[in-house]
């Protein structure tokens, strides 16, 4: 279990397709913006809205993305128009590992005065958001 200090925002940094979304691949998402015939529509993931809009108010959501800057409108109307919760976006990131570095807080300037780890990560299957895997982790 990861200790999370609720008394601080916390940042997500959230993956969209195969965490958030159904995955689609850039030529899905060309074919959904242009009307194809058979094109695939965006999907959330089951639990994944309801998980997010759920966080506190003062936690930042920062989305990121493997998909092109041209899908930035089309991504955005689909959460806009779902009252998806997000608060800075990058698009345009290679498909890749991720890697997140950050420092640990000394005791002497957390609120529990304990040393407080400040970078996590949860690896979920694609197109499977667990939501009981992040609940236990931020409870």
């Amino acid at each position: 279990m990861i200790e999370i200090e609720e008394t601080q925002t916390k940042t997500w940094f959230i993956d969209l397709d195969g965490t958030v979304l159904e995955h689609r691949t850039n030529k899905e998402i060309d074919d959904m913006i242009y009307n194809q015939p058979g094109a695939k529509k965006e999907k959330f993931l089951p639990n994944a809205l309801h998980f997010f809009r759920q966080l506190p108010k003062r936690d930042i959501i920062i989305l990121t993305t493997a998909r092109l800057k041209r899908h930035i409108t089309h991504t955005l109307k689909f959460l806009d128009d779902n009252y998806f919760p997000y608060d800075e976006y990058i698009f345009g990131l290679g498909s890749g590992q991720r890697i997140l570095l950050n420092d640990i807080k000394p005791a002497e300037v957390t609120p529990n005065k304990r040393d407080m780890k400040t970078a996590f990560a949860v690896n979920l299957d694609r197109d499977k958001f667990n939501f009981n895997l992040i609940d236990t982790i931020v409870d």
